[in-house]
């Protein structure tokens, strides 16, 4: 099942087990001032055990861009030690274009963020191809990056083309022509 809690956390007395097929679903705030984000946090105060085949799910809330890339989030921390092959947990998120990737380290289930896709992947057009070329060269650790901004918001990939018509213009081509 999945454990949840309020930004700001839960404690579980004793030790967290998840199993294959079983899901731990942290939500992140990302509302915060100056970047900040909020993240649910449990505290176990004996081991947490992920299974092969267990699920760490994000759920991003807010305005996502916000997603500091280089930084990694503690989403569960235990006195016992954490334990688990991370390369057999799933980790999935809400947001689109964002891969989540976990690591434990010592007490601590971390949580960071890297590109999941190249912009290049959606474009069908020489003029998509052509906005998405130009969105891969942006540094999408930087947060007024308008790559950062489609990346981390989720744009669902039946929108990526027409958001690459805007951004070409290729709209305001076909409406003078037509």
């Amino acid at each position: 099942s999945a454990a949840t809690a309020d930004y700001g956390g839960m404690t579980i007395s004793g030790d967290l087990s998840v199993g294959s097929g079983g899901a731990y679903q942290v939500r992140v705030d990302y509302t915060g001032g100056g970047g900040t984000a909020a993240a649910d946090l449990v505290t176990v105060t004996g081991g947490a055990a992920f299974d092969s085949g267990a699920e760490v799910r994000h759920v991003a809330t807010g305005d996502a861009s916000v997603i500091d890339l280089t930084s990694q989030y503690t989403v569960l921390t235990a006195s016992g030690g954490v334990t688990g092959a991370v390369g057999d947990i799933t980790a999935s998120s809400n947001l689109r274009f964002l891969k989540p990737i976990l690591e434990i380290s010592g007490d601590d289930l971390l949580m960071s963020f890297r590109r999941a896709f190249v912009f290049t992947d959606f474009g069908e057009t020489p003029n998509q191809t052509a906005v998405a070329n130009a969105l891969d060269s942006l540094d999408l650790n930087n947060p007024d990056s308008l790559a950062r901004v489609i990346a981390s918001n989720g744009t669902d990939a039946d929108d990526v083309g027409a958001l690459y018509n805007q951004l070409s213009g290729e709209m305001h081509a076909s409406l003078a022509s037509g």
